[in-house]
């Protein structure tokens, strides 16, 4: 898909049910063609697509056609903003940006309650032993804290969770991670920038 063949900014989305698309096609190759193309302005890859909604992408091309139109010019920021906002994209898909006017990024939904920091949590009944009895299964969860707030590296971020059933708890590892947090009306991302010799930052 793209915004208008007759504009004066181009954007190409690419949506794929899972990874292949990323896998087959290394980042850095994708973006020596991409900087070799005359015609998009920006190039948008989804990854890790749990469910497609063509009226949420629809409303993504929308609203950054509008955002671009109000500003003049193609930035990641209106990028990311767009995506943050529409739920349907959001909660169902990170994305890959690569820009004329830099490089690429990966945007990772960092829904606190299901992919803090853009990362699955783990399963309870695998990590948590405590006993509860079919009936009381729903009462089982994670309970999630942290300190996530705006341009805080991810490495940095403090995340713990508590079983809400024994409320036994444990730090969850995050000195490894890459990237900074973007946060936006109370949803959160993961923010990573790429180098052709160090790879996501």
């Amino acid at each position: 898909m793209s915004l208008s063949q007759n504009s004066k900014h181009s954007t190409s989305v690419m949506i794929g049910v899972e990874e292949d698309m990323i896998l087959q096609e290394s980042i850095s190759t994708y973006e020596t063609w991409f900087h070799g193309q005359g015609f998009w302005d920006a190039s948008v890859l989804s990854l890790n697509l749990s469910r497609l909604s063509i009226r949420g992408w629809a409303q993504f091309l929308v609203n950054v056609a509008i955002a671009i139109a109000d500003s003049g010019q193609h930035t990641a920021e209106q990028v990311v903003s767009v995506w943050m906002d529409v739920e349907a994209v959001y909660n169902h898909s990170d994305l890959i940006l690569f820009l004329r006017s830099g490089g690429a990024m990966k945007m990772l939904a960092s829904d606190f309650t299901k992919r803090p920091m853009g990362k699955p949590l783990p399963d309870i009944a695998k990590i948590c032993l405590c006993l509860v009895s079919p009936t009381q299964a729903h009462l089982k969860f994670w309970q999630v804290k942290h300190n996530a707030q705006q341009a805080l590296r991810a490495r940095d971020v403090v995340l713990t969770v508590s079983c809400s059933f024994c409320r036994r708890v444990w730090r969850l590892p995050t000195s490894e991670l890459a990237g900074s947090v973007k946060h936006r009306d109370g949803r959160y991302a993961r923010v990573l920038a790429y180098s052709v010799e160090k790879g996501w930052l």
